[in-house]
């Protein structure tokens, strides 16, 4: 019932640490241990440890495999993939009514997690953590604390600290790249030996320079592949926009300050190639609402969404948990528009059919803009999770979504 583990070869002039593990076969008690050390050509020594062994306490106990989640991703690369964290009962007696609490941020960025996710909400089961698909931050270090909670354990909440640290990814040199200004065009092709990003699509580098600010569009235009934007300053390399659509053109637009920009053009996969234009005018009409935005509701759920050429081209929303046995544990609603939703007058409106029953999403955005980006808020009515009409049916909810823009 009693192991114990040491590393048998420690570098010259180093400890072995002796960590002891206790089965459940052992009675609670004290109890008086003798360990013996042994070497070639070394005496033999002892050392007396003394061991307490506590009866386990009283009614169900919160116990979490790891306290701590780490994410991994280069700035404008590949989406981390998900994460999961065991959750036991380390106590007596059954653990329920297991739920998340409300996520807390750092300093920074907040909103970049999922909902997480838990398939039981009686213990053992895990809990599934990701970040949002959305998430465009600068380079730095993010953290965030999720509480899981359950009111028979004595110990609950039990927190879980998840830190995103996101690595300045390698840019695509700007050495002999072309200058393109104001109400120009120039031709150009995608191939295999052109500069490649951290996400494996091949680009092509402009530079744009700007006097003063202004309100820029920039169009990449195609019959060959589908098209990706993507907008650095040139003193930092941060991202300033990314635009990714699943239609053979892209088109950014923004009011940008005055100074060095890097514009990449690229097509929307490793594989794309193929003759494009690439043209970037002033506008005089105000700024279109895209980009990736992202909000929070005020019971903590949060929607990502995308907004290409003025229309919803992806669509996701945690929902929440249901507690019906018989229903998922975890409801979550994803759109990827075929038939995008068009924005109107800052107004659209996406619908879903289940059978008999409908549900609806209205979103209205805002031109003013906040310190972070464009604000909106976001509608859905009740829906349905599952699509069967025994499952639990969620009643409406309300985010308040922002543009993400790096400042």
């Amino acid at each position: 019932g009693l192991t114990g583990v040491f590393d048998p070869t420690p570098a010259l002039g180093a400890s072995s640490q002796l960590t002891l593990s206790v089965g459940a076969a052992v009675a609670p008690g004290g109890y008086t241990l003798t360990v013996r050390g042994t070497a070639t050509g070394l005496p033999d020594r002892t050392a007396t440890l003394t061991l307490t062994v506590s009866p386990p306490p009283a009614g169900p106990q919160i116990s979490l495999s790891s306290s701590n989640l780490t994410f991994n991703v280069t700035h404008g690369g590949a989406h981390p993939p998900l994460q999961t964290i065991g959750i036991n009962n380390s106590g007596t007696g059954t653990l329920s009514e297991l739920n998340i609490g409300t996520i807390t941020y750092g300093p920074g960025r907040s909103g970049w997690l999922r909902a997480p996710q838990l398939p039981l909400t009686t213990g053992p089961t895990s809990l599934v953590v990701q970040t949002q698909p959305l998430e465009r931050l600068r380079p730095g270090t993010y953290t965030a604390t999720i509480p899981v909670q359950s009111a028979v354990a004595s110990n609950s909440p039990q927190n879980l600290y998840v830190t995103l640290n996101v690595a300045a990814g390698e840019q695509c040199s700007t050495a002999g790249a072309p200058s393109i200004s104001l109400s120009q065009t120039l031709s150009g092709a995608l191939s295999a030996s052109d500069c490649t990003l951290p996400t494996g699509e091949h680009a092509d580098v402009y530079l744009l320079s700007l006097a003063a600010e202004t309100d820029v569009q920039i169009d990449l235009t195609t019959t060959a592949f589908t098209s990706r934007l993507r907008l650095r300053d040139a003193a930092t390399g941060v991202i300033f926009e990314l635009g990714r659509t699943g239609f053979q053109n892209a088109r950014l637009t923004r009011r940008l300050t005055g100074g060095s920009y890097i514009i990449e053009a690229s097509a929307n996969s490793p594989s794309g190639a193929g003759p494009y234009e690439l043209g970037v005018t002033t506008t005089s009409v105000p700024i279109p609402l895209d980009g990736d935005w992202q909000g929070i509701a005020n019971d903590g759920n949060t929607v990502a969404y995308i907004v290409q050429l003025n229309r919803v081209i992806f669509f996701y929303a945690d929902l929440g948990r249901i507690e019906d046995p018989a229903a998922a544990a975890y409801c979550y609603l994803e759109y990827g528009a075929s038939a995008s939703a068009e924005i109107v007058a800052n107004n659209f409106q996406i619908n879903w059919s289940a059978g008999t029953f409908r549900t609806t999403i209205s979103g209205t955005m805002s031109s003013a803009n906040s310190s972070s980006g464009n604000v909106g808020s976001i509608i859905l009515d009740q829906h349905q999770c599952g699509g069967r009409p025994w499952l639990a049916q969620l009643p409406a909810r309300t985010w308040t979504a922002e543009r993400l823009t790096i400042p």
